[in-house]
């Protein structure tokens, strides 16, 4: 695996493929500290007989990356405000899963040792965490159906992979020889199926932020919806909801329908363009 590759990554998903390793109290570890938006981990691997040390790199930087993130994912989480409607409150229960979408992290030192004839690596990673960037993109995604599936979707894939590791690290441990050849190779592989999933999840994050823009950018008022689809093309999903307005003391009924385009909803009026929001449910 290219280290370098994953120094600077950008992460989705909080939970990482190695959480199957260890489990910690985020708030009572000594593994993590914050100062402003750097939040700063350590973690400790012992290297088994059948790790190399690029292996065993890589999976040091992972946990560590994965205590920063997680920390900065429970902030988010009790951090963030969200309107309290039934679908924001579904919603936040997945804020700790979406806080890292905007999350850096690099490796700041990999120090190699001895502890009773083992060999470990320590590693000490650095992730930034821009809180009030992160609070906003998470009320951004929350109040997108298509990026909350996506993201369930690619949870799914990752879960796979966590499975699949545990699965080798076991029979690592007591692997011998050609058996232990294999096992590497089919770790390793596994390692690249992460790194593919990890550049997947920034392309869609790109991807929202993107449409969204052109959709603040190019849509006015007025536009039908076939002039939208020619600028945006197909919407990523839709709602419907059927308006009351009170017009010289009568009621009057009509439908306003909202068109996803990453961070932003197109909403129309019979067919006509009303207005871009970042709401799903009418202009602000």
């Amino acid at each position: 695996m290219n280290l370098l590759k994953i120094h600077h990554a950008h992460f989705l998903i909080v939970g990482l493929p190695f959480a199957i390793l260890s489990h910690y109290a985020f708030a009572d570890s000594p593994d993590v500290t914050a100062s402003g938006d750097t939040i700063t981990a350590h973690h400790r691997y012992t290297m088994g007989d059948n790790d190399s040390k690029s292996d065993a790199t890589t999976i040091c930087f992972l946990e560590a990356k994965r205590k920063a993130v997680e920390y900065a994912g429970s902030y988010v989480e009790s951090e963030v405000n969200i309107d309290q409607t039934e679908k924001s409150r579904k919603a936040k229960s997945k804020v700790k899963t979406i806080a890292a979408s905007l999350v850096s992290s690099e490796i700041v030192s990999v120090d190699t040792g001895l502890d009773n004839g083992k060999v470990f690596v320590d590693c000490v990673v650095n992730v930034k965490a821009d809180k009030n960037q992160l609070k906003k993109d998470v009320a951004k995604i929350s109040a997108n159906p298509a990026a909350n599936k996506q993201i369930e979707q690619q949870q799914i894939q990752l879960k796979k992979l966590e499975d699949e590791i545990l699965k080798i690290q076991s029979r690592l441990s007591s692997a011998s020889g050609q058996q232990a050849v294999l096992l590497r190779r089919e770790r390793t592989a596994v390692f690249k199926n992460i790194d593919k999933l990890q550049e997947k999840k920034l392309e869609i994050v790109s991807h929202i932020e993107s449409k969204g823009r052109d959709a603040s950018e190019l849509i006015e008022t007025g536009m039908n919806k076939k002039d939208v689809i020619s600028l945006l093309g197909e919407r990523r999903a839709e709602n419907r909801e059927l308006i009351a307005d009170r017009v010289a003391g009568k009621q009057v009924l009509w439908w306003r329908d909202g068109w996803n385009y990453g961070t932003h909803w197109v909403h129309f009026r019979d067919g006509i363009v009303i207005c871009v929001s970042t709401y799903s449910q009418g202009c602000n």
